[in-house]
């Protein structure tokens, strides 16, 4: 068989010999054996040496794919771009599209997202990667507990009144949601948050917790109430939201599988 290191020391010797500086960030995938790997990168051009062949596609094609991401027309086509980039998230077979530095100079003048994103500031939950999304695509609110508040209702308002591309709203609850967790633990204890920032965050997320979960998993079952309830709070609460007209969906994200589930009660604004 054909020595694949010898492949891309071979790859990369021809670029820094016959290069200039456009060819400094190039991607080469070289794979030995089960463990050994070698990843390099390119602009121009993405390579992928698998088995001893050479597949290469032009980064042009992709980048023109990429800039066509503005012409989602309906929640169900956004839904599908939702699903599908999820998919790939889930797999590892990443996309991550719209990321170019031609991407980034298209945009700088306008924007033009195809869905609101109201989701919780964990650290592990980054809406760009669990929908394996680039620059511009998706408007994103985050806040401990993806609560609905007034900062986050107005900024949610500013999408919907302003940028006609997005297609609706996704209220994004996760696995071992820390604020629902304490919001939980006070309620039990019938105590006070340690500060009125905190009374604040609390006191969104309670009325959620009136109603005990079923099924095995409680904390599950209040962190998609609490996305719910969220939902609903962006339509009762405000005319803006009301007047777009946009869905509301509330969803819940598994940390592990990285499986993203779109719940029922969907409200319509």
């Amino acid at each position: 068989g054909m020595d694949r290191l010898q492949v891309a020391k071979d790859f990369v010797e021809f670029l820094t010999v016959s290069g200039s500086g456009e060819y400094h960030n190039y991607q080469c995938y070289v794979q030995l054996g089960d463990t050994v790997k070698l990843v390099l990168k390119v602009s121009w051009l993405s390579v992928t040496i698998t088995n001893g062949y050479l597949d290469s596609k032009f980064r042009s094609k992709q980048v023109a794919k990429d800039c066509e991401y503005g012409k989602v027309t309906s929640w169900s086509e956004a839904l599908v771009r939702l699903e599908e980039g999820n998919a790939r998230y889930k797999s590892g077979k990443y996309e991550h599209p719209n990321q170019s530095p031609e991407c980034r100079e298209m945009w700088t003048g306008k924007q033009e997202p195809w869905c609101i994103v109201l989701s919780c500031a964990d650290s592990r939950v980054t809406p760009e990667m669990v929908f394996d999304t680039g620059i511009g695509e998706l408007f994103i609110i985050r806040v401990a507990g993806n609560i609905a508040n007034a900062s986050t209702i107005a900024s949610i308002e500013y999408a919907a009144a302003n940028l006609p591309s997005a297609k609706g709203i996704v209220v994004l609850g996760h696995e071992s949601c820390g604020a629902v967790g304490a919001a939980v633990s006070i309620g039990e204890s019938g105590g006070a948050a340690p500060s009125p920032a905190l009374q604040h965050l609390v006191a969104h997320i309670a009325p959620a917790l009136v109603k005990k979960p079923t099924g095995k998993d409680e904390m599950a079952g209040y962190v998609r109430a609490n996305a719910r309830l969220a939902a609903e709070d962006l339509c009762a609460r405000s005319k803006i939201i009301q007047d777009s007209g946009l869905p509301v969906v509330p969803a819940y994200y598994r940390l592990k599988s990285g499986d993203v589930e779109f719940l029922g009660g969907s409200q319509v604004a």
